[in-house]
């Protein structure tokens, strides 16, 4: 599994998971929570870099 996320100074969060099934991407500001997916990683790695990767999950 990988899992890339991006947090601004105030808390929001980017986060994209990847794994055999499809990529998932989800939007949180404070108790606020938003997931969509899954999508298929091929599709999703021709405009987001590094989606599928092999890369250490962080």
């Amino acid at each position: 599994m990988n899992v890339f996320e991006l947090t601004d100074p105030d808390g929001d969060a980017l986060t994209i998971t990847s794994d055999g099934a499809g990529t998932w991407i989800t939007c949180s500001s404070g108790d606020e929570e938003v997931t969509v997916g899954p999508f298929s990683t091929g599709a999703l790695s021709a405009i987001l870099p590094g989606v599928g990767s092999n890369r250490p999950s962080r």
